[in-house]
Parts: structure tokens; C-alpha cells; sequence
């Protein structure tokens, strides 16, 4: 199934979501089309389509507003607020996440409470804020681990590791490093990682291990262009562009 294929099937999968969990949404107040659009506006940022991502994500926005469940707006916001930080869109993204921090923890959803207070700690990293940043990125990391969900460790890790790094906490940062490679090598759940690849190099580089970086940085870039995530693939060349000029 080639990139445009796929993109197709999980239109046509998110389109009968919302019809077909009308009856669950009728019986239960839950409906299941908002998340599964999102999925496919996951699915166009990753594939390099971050137009299309940002039309998929407003439709999923739209329908949980017209669901009118808490917990899915709470959701189908967390999703938003993450796609649009890996996207670029800060101030949309942080908007988002508060308005989940805040619901979450009135609504004691420890689930994305954790996540929210997780994508609080990416969006001050990215503000260049990275002291700031650690705190909530490791509330993250323990939220998840007190309810018992890795899902999003590959990326919280990787997180938190470059956040420690740039803070001047380099043996706390390799450790953080080394348990989201674990948790990726153990789990299976390797949609981060060409980004842990990345931000090894990083360190590597720093180091004054050009050589190393660069191999970490080759690495990052085939893992990711065999995914087809057109995203992570654009940042490891990037990246290894950057580091063999110097």
C-alpha cells in the first residue's frame, strides 16, 4: 500500500467511524469519529502533508464539539495540541494544552493530565525553556508510569533526556535516554525512534564525537524513511547536513 493509498483507507476508516458510533455516542455520550480523525491528521503531518494535517485535525475539533463529551473534547484537544507542536504551531498548541491541563485536572483525568503536563514541558523546551521544561516532563514520565501506560515514553523520554541535556544535566539526560531506547526496544512502540536517534547525535555532538553523530544521524534518517514519516526524516537530514559541515 503505497503513502496515498494509505492516506485514502484511513479517510474512509475516520468517515465510518463518525457514522458508525452514532449509535454508541446515542447509548453511551461517546463517539469514537473525533479520535479516529485525528489519527489521520496524525497520519499527514508524519507523511510530510502538514495542510492537509491542519484540515483533519479542525474536522476533529469540530465533530468532538458537536459530540459535546467531555472527555472526548479533552482528548481530541490533548491530539490537537500535540500535532500542532510537532507542526510548529506554538501558540495554537499551548492554548490547547492548558485547556487540558486545566479540564483534566478538575475532571481527574490522570490519564491526560499526564500527557498534558507532558506536551507543557515539550512547549517550554521548545520556548528555548528547557529547566523549565524538566519538571513537568518528568510529572509526565510518573503520571504515566503511576497508571501504567508507556505510549507516549518514547517521546517523553526523549523529551526530557534533551531538556536535561540542555539544562547542564548530562548523566540524568542519558539515563532518561537509555530508558526510552529500552522502553522502544522492549515495547515495539517505535514511531519516536528516529528522534531518539536524533537527539543521541545531539549529545554525540556536543561531545565532540562528530563521527558518532554523524552515524546516529544516518540511522535516524533510514529508520525514519522506512516508516514513510516524511517529518522525522526531514529533521535527521537536517541534522546530519549541519554536523558534517562542521
Amino acid at each position: 500500500m503505497n503513502r496515498r493509498q494509505m492516506l485514502r483507507t484511513l479517510g474512509t476508516v475516520a468517515a465510518g467511524s463518525v457514522v458508525s458510533t452514532r449509535l454508541i455516542e446515542a447509548a453511551f455520550g461517546q463517539n469514537g469519529g473525533p479520535l479516529m480523525t485525528c489519527y489521520v491528521a496524525w497520519a499527514h503531518l508524519v507523511l510530510g502533508r502538514p495542510d492537509e494535517a491542519r484540515e483533519w485535525q479542525r474536522r476533529a475539533l469540530d465533530l468532538a464539539d458537536e459530540v459535546n463529551d467531555k472527555f472526548t473534547r479533552v482528548a481530541t484537544r490533548w491530539h490537537a495540541a500535540f500535532l500542532y507542536s510537532l507542526g510548529g504551531w506554538m501558540a495554537e498548541s499551548q492554548a490547547l494544552a492548558e485547556e487540558v491541563v486545566a479540564i483534566s485536572a478538575e475532571e481527574s483525568y490522570a490519564f491526560w493530565l499526564a500527557l498534558g503536563l507532558g506536551l507543557r514541558g515539550m512547549l517550554l523546551a521548545q520556548d528555548g525553556k528547557p529547566a523549565e521544561a524538566v519538571p513537568f516532563l518528568r510529572d509526565a514520565v510518573a503520571g504515566c508510569d503511576a497508571i501504567g501506560s508507556g505510549i507516549l515514553h518514547t517521546c517523553f523520554l526523549g523529551e526530557l533526556a534533551d531538556a536535561l541535556w540542555r539544562a547542564g544535566s548530562r548523566d540524568e539526560a542519558r539515563a532518561a535516554l537509555t530508558r526510552g531506547r529500552d522502553h522502544n526496544d522492549r515495547l515495539g512502540q517505535r514511531a519516536f525512534e528516529s528522534e531518539l536517534l536524533r537527539r543521541e547525535a545531539g549529545f554525540l555532538a556536543d561531545e565532540g564525537d562528530t563521527a558518532g553523530a554523524v552515524a546516529r544521524l544516518e540511522a535516524a534518517r533510514t529508520v525514519a524513511a522506512a516508516q514513510g514519516a516524511t517529518l522525522f526524516e526531514r529533521r535527521a537530514a537536517e541534522a546530519l547536513a549541519a554536523a558534517r559541515t562542521t
